[in-house]
């Protein structure tokens, strides 16, 4: 079927942006819908710790990393694949867990050689547990050194000590342009300073900007803080949080007209106390760095077994 000019126009627009992610325009292509499965394979609730009521849907955002000889992780959060709070941590009522986890992202249509289109929507389903072994056992890669928890312990989860980040060995087979992936190049592996300016992609409440295609959003951050209470030596702080939703967005930071990858949005603090409301305006954002994760991932003895490498 012959394309419009316009049409190649614009893939040809893509093909000359595709070394990086220097262009912001680019950046609502970074970022991957994410919702979590329950055991049945529907779409999971998250429910009020008071009236124990379904609130929303479990929604998330993630971001894929193109790493070694052309494979593909998908990174995120570890509360938003175990639904656990790393800093209270409780093992959640059996019809919580999450077991499945369903990525969308646009297609990458090749129309010629250096010429890719990207649109429309393609979905990629991933188990998160091996369920053949009692306790099950997870399939994704996170902190080699936890913290002691006999309660996650016993249903085959660890607490992970630095870093609420996973990544996923996508297997099946992907082509996505480079436009939708990042490498270990793009990260920004220096510091960052009280005052710098951040951006977090993702999708607030599961939003999409595009009806029908998924096309992240971007919000504006400042660093508040770049310390935090020992327990979170990875993290630093932002001015607001993101809504709920944009755990494991992909942050990124600007210097000299380039864009790099920062950290990963992990969620919320509040300096007055715990509180179940995730929009208050005393709400500060949290972000881990990458910079100090990306450099120690241990090579996986364990490859043909699908499991992914553990973050050192």
């Amino acid at each position: 079927m012959p394309h419009s000019d316009e049409e190649y126009s614009q893939a040809q627009i893509i093909a000359r942006a595709s070394a990086g992610p220097s262009s912001g325009w680019a950046l609502p292509l970074k970022a991957v819908q994410i919702e979590l499965l329950d055991q049945n394979g529907d779409p999971g609730q998250v429910y009020d710790a008071a009236s124990g009521q379904p609130v929303g849907p479990m929604v998330a955002t993630g971001f894929l990393m193109r790493e070694g000889a052309g494979e593909y992780y998908l990174y995120t959060c570890w509360h938003v694949v175990t639904g656990i709070n790393p800093q209270a941590p409780a093992v959640p009522a059996q019809r919580l867990r999450r077991t499945t986890l369903r990525f969308s992202m646009q297609n990458n249509n090749e129309r010629a050689p250096g010429l890719h289109a990207i649109g429309g929507l393609q979905t990629i389903t991933l188990p998160l547990y091996d369920t053949s072994t009692m306790p099950w056992r997870s399939l994704w890669g996170q902190d080699e050194q936890s913290r002691p928890n006999a309660d996650l312990a016993g249903v085959g989860l660890a607490l992970p000590f630095w870093r609420d980040i996973v990544r996923i060995r996508v297997t099946p087979a992907i082509e996505p342009s480079l436009l939708q992936v990042l490498t270990p190049v793009d990260q920004w592996s220096n510091l960052v300073s009280p005052g710098d300016n951040l951006m977090i992609v993702g999708y607030p409440y599961g939003y999409s900007s595009m009806r029908d295609s998924p096309n992240a959003v971007a919000i504006t951050r400042s660093v508040a803080a770049t310390r935090l209470e020992r327990e979170r030596p990875m993290d630093i702080l932002i001015d607001g949080g993101g809504a709920p939703g944009m755990s494991g967005s992909p942050v990124f930071y600007v210097y000299e007209g380039r864009i790099y990858l920062y950290g990963v949005y992990t969620g919320v603090l509040y300096p007055d106390g715990p509180r179940p409301d995730p929009e208050r305006t005393t709400a500060l954002g949290t972000v881990c760095s990458l910079g100090t994760a990306l450099p120690f991932v241990r090579p996986d003895a364990t490859q043909e077994q699908q499991q992914p490498p553990i973050l050192a």
